[in-house]
């Protein structure tokens, strides 16, 4: 009997690492999708402003 207690103790300790590992490799995961995201948001506000600069310029430049 004392064997099977184990065996379920032990049982249920590694699923529980498992759930918890799982959690953080999902957290992780997000918050680098999250650094990606905000990247290409910001490398899109930057094309966009090169644009409308050489746009201005080639208005003053009329």
């Amino acid at each position: 009997m004392k064997n099977i207690d184990n065996y379920k103790s032990n049982k249920e300790a590694r699923n529980k690492i498992l759930k918890e590992s799982s959690e953080f490799v999902a957290d992780e995961m997000r918050k680098l999708q999250e650094q990606d995201d905000e990247k290409k948001r910001e490398e899109g506000i930057k094309e966009t402003s090169e644009k409308l600069a050489n746009y201005m310029r080639e208005l003053e430049e009329k």
